[in-house]
């Protein structure tokens, strides 16, 4: 530090050589503890000056920090003994670069004050632009002004001076600063007291007195005042940025944390109940690749204001991040009391967010702990409601789920199986089935490769089973080059071996947003060597409408490659038929739910029989998938259907039944009827 910045310390240092002798004062040690530098400079401090009876023990902890020439700070708790009583202080060690010359800061540690701990915290900050002003001449009072110094008054208690004084300390805080230099008056000990006073533009500003007292009971008093007003401000401003989302204003996960362990005691200690309720937004992330950032960031404004109209004052409402909200509802006398407040603020964020002439629809996953009952920790009772929110996303849109420790126990079993599923990655425990889709109309079979994981305990594991849990746990990008690889060297070997069996690959919107997805299709098609062609797409209707100039992008440059496209489970999805006018499709895949009850259902059979024409009118294939029996296979193929897949035709098999058993012999029934 240079010598205007320690001049400016809000607290005194005084600068010795080695041997202890006494360089020079600071402002605030000159004017505190009335000592002028004529009658000082040059002297032993602990031999003529420092007034404490234990000084050589003082002067023993210097000499040896003197002597370390490796170390430049020490910091040491001391109590001073005094003629008067005694004192303890935090003492600072400063060693300059030069090592000829030692700060050494003393504060006290155990003055009562209004709070001593903000008075003196910072060892290195510099004191406010807003300080105190010049002594008024005759009053020995001082304003607060605009100088960047403190200065300093001197009075006897109840005196005109002091009184004058104290008519401009906030009325708040005269009886609380009175108290305490009462006290240290009693004791004749310095004290250190922050309150509220009038400035000179009659403005409220927040200042420290730094005061002392003479050994003799008739000696005035000396203060320093030094204006603090704008370092509170910086603190306050700290605190917000620290507990408080700069987005939306509401309280972040460090200052949730404390009021949830608070609402949680109180609740224990009250008989009543505290509820951490939390909200995950998953759709926020298809509206960033949809609508950009800006977008969601508005989104994300209205839906705290919305949240907050939702709950009592009393409440809290904080975000976590981008997709999760969490409500803490205290004081609650009843579990029925809290689902109802859940259920509305659940209807709350049902209607649509108006957003530049467009409507916006958000749903959540809610997740609810309760205090006590599922204890008073407040991380604990916080990740409860997140883990009951992540399991109520699959009970749809707007699905509630409580916290329990079966919750609990299912949601550990769960996250096994995804260590369990990394693992197996690894190990090369997955395998490809292959199901056989039949043209009648050109007699040619293609396959869907479908994967399996052969787990070492569990045996063969569905892929319901696990593909949403590896997208949850973000294996599903390295799962899908997985399967898109295997299946690729499969269709090379058939075609080693004289199949000419073209494969289809489902690809997750995960995989599809990846920004190499194109180049990989390109690098595992040349790696393998099979014709562009023989590959086959499946994508679901959910990647057509995320980020629609990039899909556009993505689904050229994989035509230009070679590849073919389909769009699976189709009619099952949000999307529009506009996209169809623009993406280059080869073919649609009616989903199963409008196969299974075609033969009861006439609205199955409508939608299966327009499905069939559109892709008749859009000049490309039309597979109808999950058909299982003859009454289904006839009536599609009356509707115009010439492609199927299903347990009729085949079973998803290994590749070597495949090739020991072409599937267009596996059904006798079916061959009957073409």
């Amino acid at each position: 530090m240079t010598r205007d910045e320690i001049d400016g310390l809000p607290y005194g240092v005084i600068t010795l050589d080695r041997l202890g002798r006494i360089l020079r004062y600071n402002y605030a040690e000159a004017t505190f503890s009335r000592r002028t530098v004529q009658g000082t400079l040059g002297l032993g401090f602990f031999t003529d000056v420092a007034p404490c009876t234990n000084v050589q023990a003082f002067k023993g902890r210097f000499d040896a920090f003197a002597r370390k020439r490796d170390s430049s700070v020490e910091r040491f708790d001391f109590t001073f003994a005094f003629r008067w009583g005694s004192q303890d202080v935090s003492i600072t060690l400063l060693r300059k670069a030069e090592r000829d010359e030692i700060n050494l800061i003393v504060r006290a540690r155990t003055l009562d004050s209004l709070d001593i701990a903000k008075a003196t915290s910072a060892d290195t900050s510099l004191p406010d632009a807003a300080s105190i002003s010049e002594q008024d001449p005759g009053s020995g009072l001082f304003r607060v002004g605009t100088q960047e110094r403190a200065c300093t008054t001197a009075w006897h208690m109840g005196s005109a001076q002091e009184s004058a004084w104290r008519a401009e300390i906030h009325s708040d805080d005269v009886a609380s600063r009175d108290r305490i230099v009462v006290a240290a008056v009693a004791r004749r000990t310095p004290y250190i007291v922050e309150y509220r006073m009038r400035g000179t533009d009659h403005a409220p500003r927040i200042v420290v007195e730094h005061g002392s007292f003479g050994a003799d009971e008739n000696a005035p008093g000396y203060a320093s005042i030094i204006d603090v007003t704008q370092r509170r401000q910086r603190e306050i401003e700290f605190w917000r940025l620290a507990h408080y989302d700069s987005l939306t204003g509401l309280p972040n996960s460090a200052l949730l944390l404390e009021r949830i362990a608070s609402a949680a005691a109180e609740a224990s200690a009250k008989g009543r109940i505290a509820a951490v309720i939390a909200l995950t937004f998953a759709q926020l992330a298809e509206v960033n690749a949809s609508f950009g950032r800006m977008t969601v960031d508005s989104l994300l404004r209205l839906l705290a204001l919305r949240l907050g109209e939702a709950v009592r004052g009393g409440d809290t409402v904080a975000r976590l991040h981008d997709e999760a909200f969490v409500i803490l509802l205290t004081d609650v006398e009843s579990v029925e009391r809290v689902a109802a407040t859940a259920a509305r603020i659940v209807a709350s964020i049902s209607l649509p967010f108006a957003l530049e002439g467009r409507a916006h629809h958000l749903a959540a996953g809610v997740g609810i702990s309760l205090a006590p009952s599922n204890g008073t920790d407040a991380t604990a009772l916080l990740q409860g409601a997140e883990l009951a929110s992540s399991a109520s996303e699959k009970g749809g849109r707007h699905a509630m789920e409580w916290f329990s420790s079966n919750l609990s126990a299912s949601m550990e079993a769960s996250h096994r199986l995804e260590d369990e599923l990394r693992l197996g990655l690894e190990r090369d425990e997955l395998v490809l089935h292959y199901q056989p889709i039949v043209d009648i109309a050109a007699g040619n079979v293609t396959v869907e490769a479908l994967v399996r994981w052969n787990h070492p305990s569990r045996g063969l594991v569905m892929p319901g089973d696990f593909i949403e849990m590896a997208e949850r746990a973000g294996l599903i990008v390295a799962l899908g080059e997985w399967v898109l690889r295997t299946a690729c060297r499969q269709a090379r070997a058939w075609l080693d071996a004289g199949f000419d069996l073209h494969v289809c690959v489902n690809v997750s919107t995960v995989q599809f947003r990846e920004r190499n997805f194109a180049e990989l299709i390109a690098a595992v098609l040349a790696e393998t060597g099979i014709p562009p062609g023989a590959l086959e797409l499946e994508l679901t209707e959910s990647v057509m409408v995320e980020g629609f100039k990039d899909v556009i992008e993505t689904l050229a440059t994989l035509k230009l490659i070679g590849v073919r496209l389909a769009i699976d489970d189709f009619g099952t999805g949000y999307s529009s038929l506009s996209y169809l006018k623009y993406f280059p499709i080869d073919t649609l895949k009616l989903d199963r739910a409008f196969v299974a009850d075609i033969a009861s259902d006439k609205f199955d059979r409508a939608i299966a029989k327009a499905v069939l024409t559109l892709a008749a009118e859009l000049q490309v294939n039309c597979v109808a998938e999950g058909v299982e029996t003859v009454e289904q296979y006839d009536l599609l193929r009356e509707l115009g259907c010439r492609r199927f897949q299903g347990y009729f035709f085949a079973k998803p098999q290994l590749p070597a039944a495949l090739t020991e058993r072409p599937p267009r012999l596996g059904n006798q029934q079916m061959y009957d009827r073409m």
